[in-house]
C-alpha cells in the first residue's frame, strides 16, 4: 500500500476528509478501533487527528511506522493502548504522544501480555494525570518490561492492585512525573520482586514499599536523583542486587523502616549508606518530617557499624555508659544522666572551638533545649518533656553530629 493511498484512508477514518458530499445526510460509521498492526512499518507523509470515538489501539498498530504527529486531543472515549502500540514509531514533526484528554485510558498493558506501548519510542509520552493501568486492577499480576519506561505521565495509582507481585525490567526507567512524584506500593501485599532497573532515573520522590517485597534488582533505583524518602515496611530488609541506589543521596534520602527492624537494616548492606534511618510513626505527616528520628550510622575503632542512639530510660542496670564522638577535630563525651533526664556534653580541649551550638528538638522540629557558646561542659534537659523519641544535633565549627534520643 502507497502512503498517499494510506493518508487518503486514515483521513477518511478520522473524519478530516468528508466520506461523501454535504447533501448525503447519512451517518458513518465512527471508529472505535485501530486493528492490531494497522499501520505497522508504514510511511505517512501528514499528520494525523485520531477522533473522539476511538476505544482502543491494538497491538503493533503504529510498530515502526513513520509519521509527521499524531493528534489524541480529541479522543476522550480512549480506553486501551495495548503492548508494542507504539514501538520505535518515529514522529518526525510533533514527537509528542499527548493523552492529556483521554481520561477513560485504563489500560496500556495487560496483566496476561508483555511488551511496552511505547518500547523504543524516544519521545515524550503524556498519559492522563492519574493512570489506572489495567481494565480490572485487581487482575493485574505484572507491570511488563520497559511498560512506561521513557512516559512523561502526570501521576501513578497502585493502591489497587492488590495481586501484582512483580515490576518488570525497566518498567518505570527514565519516567518522568509531572503532577505527584510519590509512587505508593505499601498496600499491595503480593508485590515480592522489582526486577532490574525498574524505575532507574524516575524523578520520583517518595517511596513506599510493602513487607511483601522480598528482592529489589540491580540499578532498580539508580540515578534517582530527587528521592528524598524511602519507607519499607518489611522487618526484614529486602534482599538488593548490585547498586541499587546508585546515584541516590544517601545522606539526605531518609529510609523509614519499622522500629524492630533498625539494626538489621543498619547493619545490611547499601541499606546501611543511608545516614538518615527513621522510624515508621503512627502519624502519617510524622514520615515526611524533615526532623524525624535521625539514627546514623558510624564506626567504632574495630570498624564496626555501631549506632548513634542514647536511651534515657531507667533499668536494672544501673551503670551509666558514656558515648564518644568527634565533630571538626575536636573530641567530645556524651552521657546520659537517667536520673534527672539529661544529656551531658563534655569538650575536654576546647582551645581549637570557635563555635559551639547544641540542640535537642522533636519529631515536630520544635526546640526542646539549647546552649550556645564555647564551654567545656554543657547540661541539656528534656526531664519536663513526655516520653518519645528526640532528636540531639551537636554542631561545632560549622559541623554536625546527630544522635537519637529515647526517653
Amino acid at each position: 500500500m502507497n502512503s498517499k493511498y494510506i493518508i487518503i484512508v486514515l483521513y477518511l477514518l478520522c473524519g478530516i476528509l468528508p466520506l461523501q458530499s454535504q447533501t448525503n445526510t447519512k451517518k458513518q460509521p465512527s471508529l472505535e478501533e485501530i486493528g492490531t498492526s494497522a499501520f505497522q512499518g508504514a510511511t505517512i507523509g501528514q499528520g494525523v487527528i485520531l477522533p473522539a470515538s476511538l476505544k482502543s489501539i491494538d497491538n503493533n498498530a503504529f510498530q515502526s511506522a513513520t509519521i509527521p504527529c499524531l493528534n489524541f486531543t480529541k479522543c476522550t472515549n480512549l480506553e486501551q493502548i495495548r503492548p508494542n502500540a507504539f514501538n520505535n514509531t518515529k514522529l518526525t514533526s510533533v514527537n509528542v504522544l499527548d493523552f492529556t484528554n483521554s481520561s477513560k485510558l485504563r489500560c496500556y498493558i495487560s496483566g496476561t501480555q508483555s511488551g511496552s506501548s511505547f518500547a523504543s519510542f524516544s519521545g515524550k509520552v503524556i498519559l492522563p494525570r492519574v493512570v489506572v493501568m489495567t481494565l480490572h486492577k485487581n487482575s493485574l499480576k505484572s507491570i511488563a518490561e520497559s511498560a512506561f519506561e521513557n512516559s512523561t505521565i502526570g501521576s501513578i495509582d497502585l493502591l489497587g492492585c492488590r495481586n501484582l507481585d512483580i515490576i518488570g525490567i525497566s518498567a518505570f526507567r527514565n519516567m518522568k512525573l509531572t503532577e505527584n512524584t510519590k509512587i505508593d506500593l505499601s498496600v499491595i501485599s503480593k508485590l515480592a520482586t522489582i526486577s532490574n532497573t525498574a524505575f532507574q532515573s524516575s524523578n520520583i520522590t517518595k517511596l513506599l514499599l510493602p513487607d511483601s517485597l522480598k528482592y529489589i534488582g540491580n540499578n532498580t533505583f539508580a540515578d534517582c536523583a530527587n528521592l528524598t524518602a524511602i519507607t519499607s515496611y518489611n522487618p526484614t530488609p529486602p534482599v538488593l542486587g548490585t547498586t541499587v541506589f546508585k546515584g541516590v543521596n544517601t545522606k539526605i534520602c531518609k529510609l523509614l523502616v519499622p522500629e524492630t527492624a533498625l539494626s538489621r537494616y543498619g547493619t545490611t548492606a547499601q541499606w546501611e549508606d543511608f545516614l538518615r534511618i527513621l522510624v515508621i510513626g503512627s502519624d502519617p505527616e510524622e514520615e515526611c518530617e524533615d526532623t524525624a528520628d535521625i539514627i546514623e550510622s558510624i564506626t567504632d575503632a574495630s570498624g564496626n557499624k555501631i549506632r548513634k542512639e542514647i536511651v534515657l530510660t531507667q533499668s536494672s542496670n544501673t551503670t551509666t555508659q558514656s558515648f564518644s564522638d568527634e565533630i571538626a577535630n575536636q573530641k567530645i563525651t556524651i552521657t546520659p544522666n537517667i536520673t534527672k533526664k539529661q544529656v551531658v556534653i563534655e569538650i575536654p580541649e576546647t582551645s581549637g572551638v570557635v563555635s559551639e551550638n547544641m540542640i535537642i528538638v522533636n519529631l515536630r522540629g520544635q526546640t526542646i533545649s539549647k546552649r550556645t557558646g564555647t564551654q567545656k561542659q554543657i547540661n541539656l534537659d528534656i526531664s519536663n518533656e513526655p516520653a518519645g523519641i528526640y532528636i540531639l544535633h551537636i554542631k561545632i565549627n560549622g559541623q554536625t553530629s546527630s544522635w537519637k534520643i529515647i526517653k
